[in-house]
């Protein structure tokens, strides 16, 4: 537990007198340009001796207005590159230099937007959300600020809403106009990682915006120990004029819109049962995108498109061929399968028959998997005392791993292995049979949902963890109990 709230004087004034709280200031035309600094590597294991790997981003805050409840309305620009540095081996076998140009994993550039407080709070919307690869996570640069005098508190906690990460402040210390905070950070997935994140960020009180992050994050994963330490700083304040960002505010509220279309199109392609159906929703969401394009004209705006175009291309094809698996599947008779639960008890697809299932093919390294989580335990709840089952599918080879996530996030329903004869000694081994239950699913990404109606068959396959995923599934359960109810079963 950390210790209450102290606000010391290092080389300067308490926080007291003019100085009360925290509180962001922006004025229209401004351009904040924050970036990724470097990545310390304070624990080098095995794999990264000889690979390492670096995420390189970029965000640009505009602020375009002030609106009536003091909030602001924030458009940013997210720049992210995914790097892989590898090192080269000598004739002799050792670890030689590492190559000059990294190898780029992934790259993308594209725009979001949030109504940030003063004290760093923010509503959610569409464009934001945990996936940094193309969603904006505001609070990565943007902290939620403590706004009481800190002396007088206990340790404070706010959650962002955008990725859920609860940030905790313990100390504030003033060094001239220089606010450095201290505290900690707790991601969803920092339990499943054994990880802890410490957290120092520079906050200049008269600009009233942060000027430096410094995140160290120690994980005690066995498979996957790191200890690092991560920069991300300010390094660049444009000012544009009143003509530039008014033009520059009109074309991003027609591209948010345009996004907003496109995603409603894109999600009801993902849900479509036919690879034709698919198809005709996915060119028409890229058709409606390339209309939407013509009517800016703003450069920053322009690449916005051009990269939500290439998402688009680059989706398309995983799209299209997950409505072909689900056309095949939901004409498929019921798949039988035998397995055990975590604990070596028996389980058989003939367990559950009369009863709606719903398969979440999930295992430990996953994400998106753990993300999921709190979903899934809405659905638990929803349908308690009902004729549905919630049933894990869990991919880990060594049980201890599925066992650990179900331990610390406290999962209310049952995993069978992604096995039909798992090992005794608790690993899967390399049995042709592994992994047998998603194949016969044809998963081949995680997390999947797949909902069987009362015979087992096939009723519905989500892919991912969609932000509708509790609605989605909730029609589709909820449509097969309706039915039910008709037969009068």
């Amino acid at each position: 537990m950390f210790s209450t709230l102290v606000l010391m004087a290092l080389g300067g004034a308490a926080l007291s007198g003019e100085v009360e709280h925290l509180e962001y200031r922006f004025h229209t035309g401004q351009e904040l340009v924050y970036a990724f600094v470097s990545k310390e590597n304070l624990l080098e294991n095995d794999e990264q001796s000889r690979r390492r790997y670096e995420t390189r981003t970029r965000w640009n805050i505009y602020p375009v207005r002030q609106n009536a409840n003091g909030s602001w309305h924030l458009v940013i620009k997210t720049s992210v590159r995914m790097l892989r540095y590898d090192r080269e081996a000598t004739e002799n076998g050792q670890l030689g230099k590492w190559n000059r140009e990294p190898f780029v994993r992934f790259e993308n550039s594209f725009l979001g937007y949030c109504d940030l407080m003063p004290d760093g709070s923010y509503e959610q919307n569409s464009t934001l959300g945990g996936n940094y690869n193309f969603e904006l996570i505001p609070e990565i640069i943007l902290r939620p600020l403590p706004r009481a005098r800190l002396q007088d508190e206990d340790p404070i906690t706010k959650v962002a809403p955008a990725s859920g990460t609860s940030y905790t402040w313990t100390q504030s210390v003033l060094d001239g106009n220089m606010a450095t905070l201290t505290g900690t950070l707790e991601r969803p997935k920092s339990a499943n990682m054994e990880s802890t994140h410490r957290q120092m960020v520079e906050f200049d009180t008269n600009a009233g915006r942060v000027q430096k992050i410094v995140v160290t994050d120690t994980s005690t994963h066995p498979k996957y120990p790191s200890h690092h330490r991560t920069t991300y700083a300010l390094i660049d304040v444009v000012e544009h004029s009143p003509s530039w960002i008014a033009d520059f505010s009109v074309a991003a509220d027609r591209y948010f819109a345009a996004r907003d279309q496109w995603q409603d199109q894109i999600d009801l392609a993902s849900s479509s049962r036919t690879e034709a159906a698919c198809r005709s929703m996915a060119e028409t969401a890229r058709q409606r995108l390339e209309v939407s394009r013509k009517t800016v004209e703003s450069p920053e705006v322009l690449s916005a498109f051009d990269a939500l175009l290439d998402v688009h291309d680059a989706y398309t094809d995983s799209l299209v061929e997950n409505a072909a698996k689900r056309e095949e599947l939901f004409s498929a008779p019921p798949v039988e399968w035998t397995s055990t639960n975590l604990q070596g008890e028996a389980r058989s697809h003939t367990d559950y028959l009369g009863n709606v299932v719903i398969l979440d093919f999930w295992y430990r390294g996953c994400t998106n998997c753990v993300l999921a989580l709190p979903k899934l335990k809405t659905l638990h709840r929803k349908y308690k005392g009902r004729p549905v089952v919630l049933l894990g599918v869990n991919n880990d080879s060594d049980v201890a791993d599925a066992r650990f996530v179900v331990d610390a996030y406290s999962i209310p329903y049952d995993s069978v292995r992604n096995v039909l004869t798992p090992d005794t000694d608790g690993e899967s081994g390399d049995s042709e049979n592994e992994r047998r239950i998603s194949s016969e699913y044809k998963v081949n990404g995680w997390p999947t949902f797949v909902v069987l109606d009362q015979t087992g068959r096939i009723a519905d396959v989500v892919n991912g963890n969609a932000d509708d995923l509790v609605e989605r599934i909730s029609r589709t359960v909820d449509s097969l109990l309706s039915s039910q109810r008709l037969r009068g079963e």
